[in-house]
């Protein structure tokens, strides 16, 4: 009998105990968004079942964000073409003549800096791309984009190329060889200048830029020219 009588007076002061929980809850939850009801009762069951919450558990995912990266498919699909567009208009290649006539020499080279090139995507000059060119502008008295006070710093400097080379790694887990320095520092070129392309977006870096970067980094891999 005794033990009955105990465990009605457990039963009873538990609900107690959970009718002040519910009414404190409720009124949280009138003083709350309703989108938040859903959060704040899943955390109440989970602990009055003995769950472990886990951190960071209900924090809104990216998408749910403004982001500058494309967090779908399709909105990557979107936003590439967009890049894609701004970009030939931004870099002017597509009215310039891109034929033959560009090799084996320099003659449309204007910031008296490039050299001859294998390719004739790569035969093109830092002034005949509008968003290099406005980075050169940004500085008065050069005539090359080399030039640039920051091009040094942000291409050539071996600490800067290492830390992004970490930033590369942690991100993509993939390994770039032995000309590691050469292509993170094509990479900080084409972000230094253009800021975000997409993922399927290629822009040539200017002959000035690349022959720049390759003299202070020669390739250590023989089976590559570039």
């Amino acid at each position: 009998v005794h033990c009955c009588i105990e465990t009605e007076l457990g039963r009873s002061a538990y609900n107690m105990d959970t009718d002040e929980e519910d009414s404190e809850y409720e009124c949280f939850y009138d003083s709350s968004s309703s989108s938040d009801d859903g959060i704040l009762r899943e955390l109440r069951n989970k602990a009055m079942r003995g769950e472990e919450i886990l951190p960071y558990q209900y924090e809104p995912y990216l998408s749910d964000v403004h982001s500058d990266e494309p967090n779908s498919e399709s909105d990557s699909e979107n936003e590439e073409e967009f890049e894609d567009a701004e970009c030939q208009g931004a870099t002017g290649i597509s009215s310039i003549p891109m034929d033959s006539g560009r090799l084996k020499n320099v003659d449309w080279c204007s910031c008296g800096k490039c050299t001859t090139m294998e390719t004739v995507e790569e035969s093109i000059c830092c002034h005949e791309q509008q968003k290099v060119s406005k980075k050169r502008e940004q500085q008065a008295g050069i005539k090359c984009i080399t030039e640039h006070r920051g091009f040094e710093p942000v291409c050539l400097n071996e600490d800067v190329l290492i830390t992004a080379h970490y930033g590369y790694q942690e991100r993509y887990d993939d390994d770039l060889g032995k000309d590691w320095k050469r292509t993170i520092s094509y990479r900080q070129f084409i972000q230094w200048c253009y800021r975000y392309l997409g993922r399927r977006i290629r822009v040539p870096l200017p002959s000035c830029a690349a022959t720049a970067i390759r003299g202070t980094f020669p390739s250590l891999d023989h089976n590559s020219d570039k």
